[in-house]
């Protein structure tokens, strides 16, 4: 049975800071026979009244995550920073896809900057990290999820905690 969450308000403001901040981001969803699908994101925009999330992808990279998302809207977003390992989860049912625009591309390019700072001070050249994360601007695509469970999955004994939604 897979397990639905009801709409939230939002995220809070530390926490639209935290996933806008260059922490690796991957998201998941999964078909009709809950079989997993996962994708590493190029970058994340959050609304201004926090209550939506872009998780920014290439499109061509991520085919099997958009079918996906587009046919159940059930997606997980996980957010971790590289050199903590400070780790958040958040869920969200009715997510959907949409093409990318201008404030999405510029966002992936703050994002490749911000990554590639994170990944070079944990020694990491620069030039892994383009390669590594690929981004095609001319083939981005948003997943855009309203936020309706939070969860702490920083490794240790508060891993799985749900947090509370602020709007």
């Amino acid at each position: 049975m897979v397990q639905k969450y009801p709409p939230a308000a939002g995220i809070d403001e530390a926490t639209a800071t935290f996933v806008t901040s260059g922490v690796s981001i991957n998201v998941a969803s999964r078909d009709a026979q809950l079989r997993p699908s996962v994708a590493r994101c190029c970058g994340a925009r959050v609304s201004a009244d926090r209550a939506e999330i872009r998780v920014l992808l290439v499109r061509a990279q991520t085919a099997a995550l958009l079918a996906d998302v587009e046919a159940c809207g059930e997606v997980a977003a996980v957010f971790s920073n590289v050199d903590s390992h400070r780790t958040l989860q958040i869920k969200a049912s009715g997510a959907r896809v949409v093409d990318a625009d201008v404030d999405d591309i510029e966002a992936a390019r703050t994002y490749l900057r911000k990554f590639i700072a994170s990944l070079d001070a944990i020694g990491h050249a620069p030039e892994f990290t383009e390669i590594f994360l690929g981004i095609d601007e001319n083939d981005l695509v948003a997943v855009v999820m309203r936020p309706s469970a939070q969860f702490v999955q920083t490794p240790g004994p508060g891993a799985g905690q749900r947090l509370g939604s602020a709007a």
